[in-house]
């Protein structure tokens, strides 16, 4: 018995602790990756006129995509983005509940981060819900 306690200590734990430190060093410690989607505002439909809550109010979007890194959407493709309606978020109009027609308007740039934390997919691959703090009008 005495044996085995012995190869446990001199064989097992050294590999152990190693693939525990490597675990740490680049598993558990690594930031979710940002994606970036810049996209021109094809149409912006009706706000719902209520500010999220106990129920998501979204307002929604058509985009044409410029530019992507996240792999699953590509240049040329058009999303339907849903945005939910945070009261204090400066993306809106704090009056009317809607988007700020100097942020979010037709003709307008903006780009999205799609990270785990800012985005989801909802209803089909070209439909997507994005977070209005992961959303800034760049033109």
């Amino acid at each position: 018995m005495r044996d085995v306690g012995r190869f446990v200590w001199r064989r097992i734990l050294p590999w152990l602790v190693a693939v525990l430190s490597l675990w740490t060093a680049f598993g558990a410690n690594r930031q979710p990756k940002e994606y970036k989607v810049t996209a021109r505002v094809l149409r912006v439909y009706e706000s719902p006129g209520m500010w999220s809550g106990v129920t998501e109010a979204l307002q929604w979007i058509d985009v044409k995509v410029e530019r992507s890194s996240f792999s699953p959407i590509k240049s040329g493709m058009n999303l339907r983005v849903g945005v939910p309606l945070v009261k204090g978020n400066g993306l809106f109009d704090q009056n009317s509940a809607g988007f700020s027609s100097d942020k979010i308007a037709e003709g307008k740039l903006i780009e999205m981060n799609f990270s785990r934390k800012c985005a989801s997919e909802r209803g089909g691959a070209a439909s997507y819900v994005v977070e209005p703090n992961c959303i800034e009008s760049l033109k």
